[in-house]
Order: structure tokens, then C-alpha cells, then sequence
């Protein structure tokens, strides 16, 4: 049975460092996705969007759904998420064809405007990870994340960079690590396991992000990403 964790959130960002694919997709007016083009077939079950507009604030990305109307203030869960930096990540996608839209959003996100771009991959794993948690908690209750991977054997870190072993690590309100970039082994918010349920406990009340990534043996995250992101709200 996994412990509860008391963790120190840190402060949120979702901005990865890295070079757009080179394709633009089609695109309408000052709103586009550089990359991936349309028609990408990737491997993982995460999907990285380089999203160019002039003067955002910030940007939403939806999968497999229309986003809402200008006007609407837009929340982050499943198939939706939000960045203020031009790098937009989506986790835990299965294997298959996805439509993702992006829209702009205003620092309290609302949708601004009427601007649109979309763009359709294919994912194709083999591995995938997908993670579920409930949207809301109490502060100081634990928080449960529970996660189901296929594809690759769950083991502790051993080593193996072969790509076929892995084991979880959970950030909290901690951007995707970089790819080949060694995950952090003594931050208070990045919690390594092998456990599939994780309670984590000591979220202050607000809006939390969680990254479950798979990593390999050396702590890396395999590529291409193994990953999916939560969110809960928490309450005093």
C-alpha cells in the first residue's frame, strides 16, 4: 500500500525548452501551430504543440473536442490545458487519430477571441499512461492518483535505458522535463515510484498541476514521452 507524501508545491509553469518541427499547419490570421504539421505521426502519448500568436497572454489547447465560445472562461482537465508559454504539452493520449485546437486565452482564462488553429496527429505509442484522480480535494486530506500503464514493465530505477523498463515519477505543479533531461531525485514535488496509486498529501487550497511520466533506470524520461497530467482544486 503506497504512504501519503507530503510534498511542497512549487510554482506552475508548462514551458519546455526545445526547436519546432518545421511544417506549419494551416493556419487563420495572427493564431497558428508551427508544429507538429498536420498529419504527424508521433510516438508516446503526448503531443507538443509550438503555438505562434502575436501578443497572447496565454494559450488553451483542446483534444478531440471544439473549445468554447469567446467569452467563456475555459478550465483545465482532461483533453484541456493551458500554457503561457508557446510550448503546449497534452499527456495521456491513446493510440490513435486526435484533433487539438488551440484558442487564446486572458490571464483569468476567458477565451479572448475568436481565433482558432487546429491541427490532426496520429499517436502511436506502444507504451501509454493514463492517469485519474478525482477534480477536487480538501486541504490537508490525501489526494489519490491512480495511474494504468501498458507497454513497458514498471520496475525500479535499475539502470536500464533499453527503453522496454521504466517507473513513475509524479511532479507537482512542475513543468514536462526537457527530453534527456535527468529528473530531479531530491525536490520536495517530484515524488519516484513504482506504486500504480499514489495518495499525495500537503497541497496548499488552490489549482494544482501533476505530471506522471514515465522515466528509465537513469531517471530520464523516456522517449518518446510515456505521460499523462492531472488537475485537482483545493479546497481550505
Amino acid at each position: 500500500m503506497a504512504v501519503a507524501l507530503l510534498l511542497i508545491p512549487v510554482a506552475r509553469s508548462t514551458f519546455q525548452a526545445g526547436t519546432p518541427k518545421a511544417t506549419p499547419a494551416a493556419h487563420t490570421a495572427a493564431l497558428s501551430i508551427a508544429s507538429p504539421a498536420e498529419g504527424s505521426v508521433l510516438g508516446g502519448n503526448v503531443v507538443q504543440l509550438f503555438v505562434e500568436a502575436a501578443a497572447a497572454t496565454a494559450f488553451f489547447a483542446f483534444a478531440d473536442r471544439n473549445p468554447p465560445a469567446p467569452g467563456t472562461t475555459m478550465r483545465e482537465g482532461r483533453g484541456a490545458v493551458r500554457s503561457t508559454e508557446p510550448l503546449v504539452a497534452i499527456g495521456g493520449l491513446a493510440r490513435g487519430r486526435h484533433r487539438i485546437t488551440v484558442v487564446i486565452a486572458d490571464e483569468a482564462g476567458v477565451r479572448a477571441n475568436e481565433l482558432t488553429d487546429s491541427v490532426t496527429v496520429t499517436t502511436t505509442g506502444p507504451a501509454t499512461l493514463i492517469a485519474t484522480a478525482a477534480a477536487r480535494s480538501v486541504e490537508g486530506d490525501p489526494w489519490p492518483i491512480s495511474v494504468e500503464v501498458s507497454g513497458i514493465e514498471i520496475v525500479p530505477a535499475n539502470g536500464d535505458t533499453s527503453g522496454v523498463t521504466g517507473h513513475l515519477h509524479f511532479l507537482i505543479d512542475a513543468p514536462l522535463p526537457a527530453p534527456g533531461a535527468p529528473i530531479p531525485l531530491d525536490a520536495d514535488n517530484v515524488v519516484h515510484t513504482t506504486e500504480t496509486t499514489v495518495p499525495l498529501a500537503g497541497l496548499e487550497a488552490g489549482e494544482h498541476h501533476v505530471w506522471i511520466v514515465v522515466g528509465d533506470g537513469s531517471h530520464r524520461p523516456l522517449s518518446p514521452y510515456v505521460a499523462d497530467e492531472v488537475f485537482v482544486t483545493v479546497t481550505p
